[in-house]
């Protein structure tokens, strides 16, 4: 069992209940912009998140939850640039894109629950996720 009263710690078991306590909020923030259709608490959860991860992988380096960390600020990241860049085209578009980018977001959620289960995987069995 996670202790999620040790994520403000600067120790291995704080790290490790940092990750799992980030994995979580990321599973839950991708899966509200399913549900948003503005994509506010998607926006709002993922720059919280970026933060968040961008502060502390620095200070979990030389442990396994560094690529932890680093996983889950890739995820979010690159889950942000391509929404914004799929938003673009469709609003450009004057909502045609949404034919194009409909499938593209879908593989990009795909992607991203693939990388953020292997993670909780791995997280789980106390091995980096690299």
């Amino acid at each position: 069992m996670v202790d999620i009263t040790r994520v403000m710690e600067k120790s291995p078991e704080g790290f490790q209940s940092l990750s799992w306590v980030l994995y979580i909020a990321a599973a839950v923030v991708l899966a509200s912009h399913w549900i948003d259709i503005t994509g506010v608490s998607m926006l709002v959860g993922s720059v919280i998140i970026l933060i968040i991860t961008g502060l502390r992988k620095q200070e979990a380096s030389g442990t396994i939850y560094n690529s932890h960390l680093q996983n889950i600020f890739t995820v979010l990241l690159a889950y942000l640039i391509v929404s914004g860049i799929l938003f673009t085209i469709t609003v450009g578009t004057f909502g045609f894109g949404i034919i194009i980018t409909w499938p593209l977001a879908l593989l990009m959620l795909a992607w991203c629950a693939y990388r953020l289960l292997k993670g909780f995987i791995r997280l789980n069995d106390g091995i980096a996720f690299i």
